[in-house]
């Protein structure tokens, strides 16, 4: 049986941390301030259409309105399929610690979304710890942050991926001339010559 006072709660818990007032989500549901008001109050349930429509605008799934289920903060396969992929990222972006939380969301996410968020890296608006993240990029991704890194418009520091870099990528920071005298010295302190 549902609690209809703890699905009030949940929809005024969650249309105020929206920053919506009561006339605020009346609108957008085309209800009036009072119906909104009984349903936070638990005196009535919105119908089936006004509660799919409420869920979009509190950005929620039905069932965590209703039973007040709510995913893991690490279930991001779950999450970008319940909730709006804008939002499962806006929440990535914004969570404490998004070095860590790369490694979950960043292979499930469209190539499109990958680069906005690369974007934000190079640009240092997104602050992560490139060592942990370097692994999880694709080839081409890793090349354009190193074209970053060589045309100076990132703080991202080369020596950062010290030991992570692949002998082309060594190629696109260093160039050709540089990689050939760094290994004649690995060759020579290993004792073979030229």
């Amino acid at each position: 049986m549902l609690n209809l006072i703890a699905i009030g709660d949940r929809i005024s818990e969650r249309r105020k941390a929206l920053g919506m007032t009561q006339d605020d989500l009346a609108m957008k549901l085309n209800v009036t301030r009072q119906a909104i008001s009984k349903y936070e109050l638990g005196k009535n349930m919105p119908g089936i259409d006004i509660l799919i429509d409420l869920t979009k605008v509190l950005g929620i799934q039905i069932d965590q309105l209703l039973e007040g289920v709510d995913l893991d903060d690490h279930a991001y396969e779950a999450k970008l399929m319940q909730y709006p992929r804008a939002s499962v990222i806006h929440a990535f972006l914004n969570s404490e610690h998004p070095s860590a939380e790369f490694k979950n969301v960043f292979f499930r996410l469209h190539p499109e979304e990958r680069r906005q968020i690369i974007e934000r890296v190079v640009s240092g608006t997104l602050t992560v710890n490139i060592r942990q993240v370097w692994p999880y990029l694709s080839a081409s991704e890793r090349t354009y942050v190193l074209g970053n890194i060589n045309s100076k418009k990132t703080t991202i520091d080369v020596f950062e991926l010290n030991g992570m870099l692949s002998p082309e990528e060594m190629m696109l920071v260093y160039g050709h001339t540089q990689m050939t005298g760094l290994f004649r010295k690995k060759k020579q302190r290993k004792g073979e010559g030229l």
